[in-house]
């Protein structure tokens, strides 16, 4: 009875141990896929994480690192056509990078101004940039021909016009052109203005006729030309100030600008704020044509033609007007007798004009050219005689001082202006 009684119970203990093992694999089975489960959520998760990072990065919500370059909007584009040498292509002490300027537009693709990231740029939208500028020049030269046929279309958009980056009121590129011998920079600077008063006609075709010759003499480097000596001066033309007064619609053109401001009496002159409105209504009986603005340096054209005397830092200032007949100058060298046919006669200066801010506030030279006529262009013979003289000038008494060393800093002048100034002689026909 024991020994069955043995027997029946080691039978027992051995189907217990059989089923405990049993039931230990299963346990161990579940638990494995417990964790097998863990471990692939865990994967699977990282996954998601990275896919989400790089999906970021593809659409660009991360911020920005700030290796995107900027575009400057004040900066000039070089003309790729031109075979002429420009400033801007290798800056020097003397003459800074142009087109530091009232801002035409700015290309960004900045996503918000409140995350405070810098523009992107891509090279299709420099491209953009740089059509953009060369068509609106291309327009400016088409409307300046439609409107005076003595400005070939041709020549001007073969003149390779710099657009600075500023515009006029009206939207319209105030451009320039820089001539100078191929490898260096000129001692003397010269700068060339026309068309400050947009119903000056012949002066603006006179400078588009000077900057004509201008570049053939540098383009063929002829020594032997009768304008060789223009090649010993680093030269800055801008051919119209104004562009809105001379292309006003239906042929309307104005001495003053699109805000009826005259530019020639727009300059920060020390005393622009005492006496510019007084010498208007005393001297010029409140002469719209004449209004000399709200305020100082109130116009587009006006900031972007004195941050270019500050740029360029001329020794000289040449400004074509019409039409009395006349040279006028301002500043301290000694003026020609005549230049051409056109006789010297000083006619003195208002406050804020040209001729008072260059030549008194700033102590440079200017000579004011008044041809006889606004409406009729000179003869050849008289716009070359008038060139020829102008360039004697610069090389026997500009070049002369700028050798002496005559500061063209356009730092003030000893003190601002003093009652003296306020004493000059003003000529009521004067047409500055």
């Amino acid at each position: 009875m024991s020994d069955n009684t043995s027997r029946h119970g080691n039978s027992l203990s051995f189907i217990e141990i059989t089923a405990l093992i049993l039931f230990s694999a299963v346990m161990l089975f579940l638990i494995s896929q417990v964790f097998i489960q863990a471990y692939n959520y865990q994967n699977n998760d990282e996954d998601i994480s990275t896919s989400r990072t790089m999906l970021e990065r593809a659409i660009g919500t991360g911020e920005n690192d700030g290796s995107s370059e900027e575009i400057s909007t004040h900066s000039t584009q070089p003309d790729a056509k031109s075979n002429l040498t420009d400033a801007n292509s290798e800056p020097d002490d003397s003459t800074e990078n142009a087109l530091e300027q009232t801002p035409a537009s700015q290309i960004s693709n900045s996503r918000s101004s409140s995350q405070n990231t810098k523009p992107i740029v891509t090279p299709a939208l420099r491209s953009a940039e740089i059509e953009a500028r060369q068509k609106a020049l291309d327009e400016l030269c088409m409307s300046i021909h439609a409107k005076l046929g003595s400005v070939d279309l041709q020549e001007c958009m073969s003149a390779n016009l710099n657009h600075s980056g500023a515009v006029s009121n009206q939207n319209r590129p105030l451009a320039f052109r820089d001539f100078y011998t191929a490898g260096k920079r000129e001692k003397t600077r010269i700068m060339l203005i026309g068309g400050i008063h947009g119903d000056e006609f012949s002066g603006v075709s006179i400078a588009f006729k000077w900057l004509h010759k201008l570049a053939k003499t540098y383009a063929a480097n002829n020594e032997n030309s009768e304008n060789a000596s223009a090649n010993d001066f680093h030269w800055r033309v801008i051919p119209v100030l104004n562009p809105d007064g001379l292309l006003q619609p239906d042929g309307q053109s104005t001495r003053m600008n699109a805000n009826a401001v005259d530019l020639n009496r727009n300059f920060p002159t020390p005393d622009w704020d005492e006496l510019a409105h007084k010498f208007w209504k005393e001297k010029r009986y409140s002469d719209k044509r004449r209004y000399p603005g709200p305020a100082s340096g109130s116009e587009n054209e006006t900031q972007w033609i004195v941050s270019q005397f500050d740029e360029f830092k001329p020794h000289a200032v040449i400004s074509i007007h019409a039409p009395y007949g006349i040279v006028d100058a301002d500043g301290p060298i000694e003026p020609p007798p005549n230049v051409g046919p056109l006789q010297l006669k000083l006619l003195g200066t208002y406050p804020g004009s040209m001729g008072r801010y260059v030549g008194v506030y700033k102590n440079l030279s200017m000579l004011t050219v008044e041809l006889k006529h606004a409406g009729i262009m000179p003869s050849e013979k008289d716009i070359d005689h008038i060139w020829t003289d102008i360039l004697d000038w610069i090389d026997n008494k500009v070049v002369a001082a700028a050798n002496a060393g005559q500061d063209p800093s356009l730092q003030a002048i000893r003190h601002e202006i003093n009652g003296s100034v306020k004493e000059q002689v003003f000529d009521k026909k004067a047409g500055d």
